[in-house]
């Protein structure tokens, strides 16, 4: 009786173990064009080298206007996008309208910037260091 109760015990955790993986691998199907887009996002990160060390240090000992170009780039872009959604009202993919609300002002952002920035320029571009 024993191993008839612990082959059931076996066989429904190997049940449930095999609907984890169906539904993970439907989950992953659901979503794989946000997974290709992420791929496809870390491939241009890698090949335009805004990961590479020696281009931040480029950056932080302003040498070199590669990364103030390609940050630069992607505010601009930000910046003309939020435009034309509001300028343009446009919705999401369900109709429902797009509302970016405005933001106040805080002193705290520009200090967790400094930090940021700070803490970027000492672990990942110390100039002394290499």
């Amino acid at each position: 009786m024993a191993l008839i109760g612990s082959y059931l015990l076996f066989y429904d955790r190997r049940l449930r173990h095999d609907l984890v993986h169906l539904t993970l691998f439907i989950t992953i199907m659901k979503n794989i064009r946000f997974t290709i887009a992420g791929v496809l996002f870390g491939i241009i990160l890698v090949k335009s080298q805004v990961i590479s060390w020696f281009r931040i240090q480029e950056m932080f000992r302003l040498e070199s206007f590669h990364m103030y170009g390609v940050i630069g780039s992607a505010i601009l872009v930000g910046m003309i996008s939020v435009w034309l959604i509001k300028y343009f009202k446009l919705k999401t993919i369900n109709r429902e309208p797009i509302i970016i609300p405005d933001k106040q002002f805080h002193w705290g952002n520009v200090y967790g910037g400094l930090i940021f920035g700070l803490g970027w320029a000492v672990t990942g571009a110390c100039p002394q260091c290499h």
